[in-house]
C-alpha cells in the first residue's frame, strides 16, 4: 500500500513538472516569463531609491560614528599629553642626567659631581625634557586637527564649538609656558643662581602641576568633558 501511494505521488509530481515545462517552453509561456521578468525589473527600479536612501542613511551613520570616535580619541590624547607636559620635572631622574655627552673634554675627575649637579646643567636638562614633552603635545594637537576637519565636513561649524575651549586653552597655556621657559633660559644663560622672582614663580606654577586646586587642570578637565558630551551621542 505504501509503495503504491509513493508511486502515485511521484507520478503526480512528474506530471506537474512536465506541464510546467511544456508551458514555459510554449510561446505563451515565454511571453508570460518575459512579463514576469519585466515586472521584476520594474519593481526593482521603483524600490531602488528607497534602498539607496536606506544605504546612504546607514553609511552616514557609520561615518559619523567613526569620525566622532576619531575626534574623541584626539581629544583624550591631547588632554593626556597636556597633563604629562605639566608633571614636574626632576632633572636627576632623567636619562640625560647620567649621560656624559655634555661633559667638557678637559673636565677633571674630581669636578664631575659638581658639574653634573650644577644648577645651570640641571636647568638645561629640564628645558630639554619640557621641549620633548611639548613636541608630543604638538603632535597630538595636529592629529586632533585632522579629525576636526573631518567632523566639520559632516556637521559644519557646529563641530568646532565643543573643541574650541580645549584647543584655544591649550594654545594660551603653551604660550604662557613658553614665556616661563624663555625667562628661565635667560636666567640660566646669565648663570643667575638666585631664587626665582615672584613673576617667574607664578609662571612656573602655571607650567607645572601643583595640587587639587590647580585651575589649569580643572579648566582642561571641563573642556574635555564638553567635547565628550557633544561627540559621544554619535557613538550610541
Amino acid at each position: 500500500m505504501t509503495l503504491t501511494m509513493g508511486c502515485v505521488e511521484l507520478y503526480l509530481a512528474l506530471a506537474v513538472l512536465g506541464a510546467l515545462w511544456r508551458f514555459v517552453t510554449s510561446p505563451g509561456g515565454a511571453a508570460f516569463g518575459g512579463f514576469l521578468g519585466g515586472l521584476a525589473a520594474l519593481i526593482a527600479v521603483l524600490l531602488a531609491p528607497f534602498g539607496f536612501v536606506a544605504w546612504k542613511r546607514e553609511l552616514r551613520g557609520t561615518t559619523k560614528y567613526h569620525v566622532a570616535k576619531r575626534v574623541l580619541e584626539g581629544v583624550f590624547d591631547l588632554r593626556r599629553q597636556l597633563h604629562l607636559l605639566r608633571i614636574p620635572i626632576d632633572p636627576r631622574e632623567l636619562a640625560s642626567y647620567h649621560s656624559t655627552a655634555d661633559y667638557p673634554e678637559d673636565l677633571a675627575p674630581g669636578a664631575v659631581k659638581a658639574f653634573r649637579d650644577h644648577p645651570l646643567r640641571l636647568g638645561v636638562l629640564e628645558l630639554a625634557e619640557y621641549k620633548r614633552r611639548f613636541d608630543d603635545v604638538y603632535d597630538a594637537r595636529m592629529r586632533l586637527h585632522v579629525a576636526e576637519l573631518e567632523a566639520r565636513a559632516i556637521w559644519g561649524a557646529a563641530a568646532r564649538e565643543p573643541l574650541k575651549r580645549l584647543t584655544n586653552g591649550a594654545k594660551r597655556f603653551v604660550l604662557r609656558s613658553m614665556s616661563y621657559f624663555q625667562l628661565e633660559k635667560k636666567r640660566l644663560n646669565e648663570e643667575d643662581t638666585r631664587p626665582r622672582g615672584p613673576r617667574l614663580e607664578r609662571l612656573r606654577r602655571l607650567a607645572y602641576l601643583h595640587g587639587k586646586s590647580d585651575w589649569v587642570e580643572n579648566y582642561f578637565d571641563r573642556a574635555e568633558q564638553a567635547c565628550e558630551d557633544w561627540y559621544s551621542r554619535y557613538l550610541r
